[in-house]
Order: structure tokens, then sequence, then C-alpha cells
């Protein structure tokens, strides 16, 4: 995986280009320019822009504002998600592309599976300490400067999954975000933080506490990587203490030896998927 030379950089050098070759992303621009003329802050948040400094190709854009929900409804077209408004996140038309806005917000009096007091707030200083990851923290502005205060920059240069400020914290915020850090981990090739690691395998048993809907739809968001990627992430899962919770029938598979008569492969595959 290249990344590209403006990593240590506020802006992206060839920011001009990455717009003229991206309608999707350009257009989000010209949203962003535009709440920004109603006196309002927005930026692009989350895996688009963890992507761009990756160099990878840009599949979801996600927008967060401080303008109000109330005030986005007047201006454009705006589809709930479910209870999601309830949260400060709605989906909107704009041009031709549908966009999900979330405001600031700050975020307390969690259950282990989700916050109880949402606030919305005006900086995306705060709202970015509330994140996950420090590699799914950054912003990026309407010209195309990368806004870090998590040190996610930094974490994608050392390819590092480290979480946003102290482990234990945020994996008991919700602990669908230790099955996170797998799959980011597995995804990108990337290390993970001690720490990170140390506090996953300390709350990992929480994780019969998330609902079987959301572990499904994490599986299901891994296994649609390659084939040695999931198998990487199936592998940190049962690292972390979390496989035998989730999947116990293919955890108790590791008491068998496989029949390298008849499967002569797998000896290679895992030595492969391990260095």
């Amino acid at each position: 995986m290249r990344l590209l030379k403006f990593l240590n950089e506020e802006k992206l050098n060839n920011w001009d280009t990455i717009l003229s070759g991206n309608k999707y992303l350009s257009t989000s621009i010209k949203l962003l320019k535009d709440i920004k003329s109603k006196g309002y802050n927005a930026l692009i948040v989350g895996g688009a822009v963890r992507d761009l400094v990756l160099n990878k190709k840009i599949k979801d854009v996600d927008i967060a504002t401080n303008m109000p929900i109330d005030q986005i409804a007047k201006l454009w077209k705006v589809y709930e998600i479910g209870q999601s408004k309830d949260f400060g996140i709605v989906v909107i038309k704009y041009g031709k592309y549908s966009y999900e806005i979330a405001n600031f917000r700050s975020e307390s009096e969690y259950d282990g599976r989700k916050p109880n007091n949402i606030k919305n707030i005006s900086s995306f200083k705060l709202d970015s300490k509330r994140r996950d990851l420090t590699i799914n923290s950054l912003g990026l502005n309407y010209k195309g400067k990368i806004i870090d205060y998590t040190g996610g920059l930094k974490d994608l240069k050392g390819k590092v999954i480290k979480t946003v400020g102290s482990p234990e914290d945020r994996f008991s915020e919700d602990f669908l975000r230790i099955l996170r850090t797998a799959r980011f981990a597995a995804k990108l090739g990337f290390d993970i933080d001690k720490d990170t690691k140390k506090a996953a395998k300390k709350l990992s048993s929480n994780i019969i506490n998330l609902s079987p809907e959301r572990i499904k739809e994490e599986l299901l968001k891994s296994a649609g990587q390659s084939g040695d990627k999931f198998a990487k992430y199936i592998l940190l899962l049962d690292e972390l203490k979390i496989l035998k919770h989730i999947l116990p029938e293919l955890w108790e598979l590791k008491k068998y030896k496989e029949n390298l008569k008849h499967h002569p492969e797998t000896h290679g595959y895992v030595r492969k998927i391990l260095n």
C-alpha cells in the first residue's frame, strides 16, 4: 500500500486533480461551500478522509457540520434514517448524489452499545475526540486541508490501529469497537497498538452484550473483503479473545489439525497470512 507524500502535510498536494477525477467528491465540496455560505462549518469526515490519504478509492462521503438539522431540512430534501435523526444524522439529496450529514456532537452515559445522552456542539475538535479510532477521526475541509486533532495522520503513516484517547473508555462505550478494531487492522494490514490490544482482550467477554444483528453486520463487512484479509480477521478475533464468544463452533476447530494429505494448501496459506 502506497502512502501519498502529503501525509504529514496539512493539505492534499494534488487536491485539484483528485476533485477533477471524482464527481461524487467534487459535488460534496460544493455542499461544504454551500453550508459555509450560510454561516456554518462543515467537513468531510471518517472513512473517506482516511482512504484519500491512503490513495484508495472512496465509496462513501459523510459530512459533519454545526448547521442544525432543522435548518438543513429547510434547504434540502431530507431522508431520515430510522432513529438516526435523534442522533443528529440525516441523509440529503444534493445534485445527483446522496450524502449522510451529522451534527458535531458529544456523547455520554454509554451502556456498552450506544450513548444515552447526545449534545450538539459547534466544534469538530470535540466531535473528533468522541470517535473510535484515530484513523477514522480525521476531517477534510473544502480546500483539501486535513483536520487532525487525534494523531490519525501519524498512525496512518505508522500503519497502526489505535483508539482515540483511552482504549478502555472507547471500548466500554461501545463494545462493537473491538470488532471494528480487528476489521480495520485486517483490512489495511496495520498492527494494533499495544495498549489498544490489551484493552480489547480485557473487555472481550462483553461482546456477548451486543445484539446478534450488530455482530452479524460487522462479520459480513469483514467477509466482504478478500479471502486472506478475512482469514487474518478471524485470526485477530481469536488473538483478541473474541472468537470463542461469537463463533464458538469455529473456535472449537482449533483442536483439530488439517490433514495435509487432503489439504496441502492449508499450511502455506496460513503461514502467508500470519507473516
